[in-house]
């Protein structure tokens, strides 16, 4: 259900005009939810109707070539990363299990997991990310880095002012 609230805001942001705050939120959501491809979808046709065909084909390219705008923005993405599929890998940073996309995007993943390898580079691998909320434990460690910096701030002020105050004796001696 998160997923769908998430495109439905996504939806409203874009209708209001706000097309950078609803391309961000789609990220997000492709980075949580790597194996919806709705979200994939929907961010390329933001990015197509903006007139940046290679970011279009960017978030395409996991998806079947039905029509002559997927085609088009897909070539124009390859013509941008020099058809490497090492840099498609980078860019797309699948993170999620494989078996829970359809068909043709697990067998495109494939191909250029198996083309990166053959050509003797080392496959990518993106660790999924999920939403945490800062434990009581977190909490902890902050206020105690704080309460450090804060102690050698002190210290610190106290050490300058120290040398202040010799040097402004020092002064006010050798002076009269």
């Amino acid at each position: 259900m998160h997923f769908q609230n998430q495109l439905d805001k996504a939806k409203e942001e874009l209708k209001a005009g706000l097309k950078q705050k609803a391309a961000n939120r789609l990220k997000n959501v492709i980075n949580v939810f790597p194996d919806e491809m709705g979200a994939r979808h929907m961010l390329a046709e933001l990015y197509y109707n903006a007139g940046f065909l290679d970011m279009a084909g960017r978030y395409w390219y996991l998806s079947e070539p039905v029509s002559d705008e997927i085609k088009l923005s897909i070539e124009a993405y390859n013509k941008t990363i020099n058809y490497s599929p090492v840099q498609a890998l980078k860019d797309i940073k699948y993170r999620g299990d494989k078996s829970g996309l359809p068909k043709y995007a697990a067998m495109r993943l494939q191909q250029l997991e198996s083309s990166a390898a053959a050509m003797g580079h080392t496959i990518p691998v993106f660790t999924s990310k999920k939403n945490i909320k800062p434990t009581r434990k977190m909490k902890n460690k902050l206020y105690m880095k704080l309460q450090s910096y804060f102690f050698k701030l002190i210290v610190l002020f106290l050490f300058i002012s120290l040398i202040v105050g010799v040097i402004t004796v020092f002064v006010f001696l050798f002076n009269l």
